[in-house]
């Protein structure tokens, strides 16, 4: 499978009440690098208005990953 340079892997993690215990599902989905930024920026409000202290600090560090991870494709396709 081929994937346009401008598009980035968005992994959501749902979980899956039909199964006992912390079982969760990932899915993959290509979305288009600019719009990574917005969404980012909105898990960001998000975990800040509805989370508790520690999970904001674990959405904090994946924010913060996945914006790294935007840079270096954003410079990867420069090239």
């Amino acid at each position: 499978m081929k994937f346009r340079s401008d598009w980035f892997p968005f992994y959501r993690w749902k979980l899956l009440p039909q199964i006992p215990g912390p079982v969760r599902h990932v899915e993959v989905v290509m979305i288009r690098l600019a719009d990574a930024e917005a969404i980012l920026d909105e898990v960001e409000r998000d975990a800040a208005e509805l989370l508790s202290e520690e999970l904001r600090k674990l959405v904090q560090q994946y924010v913060e990953e996945q914006r790294v991870a935007l840079k270096v494709l954003r410079k990867l396709y420069r090239q």
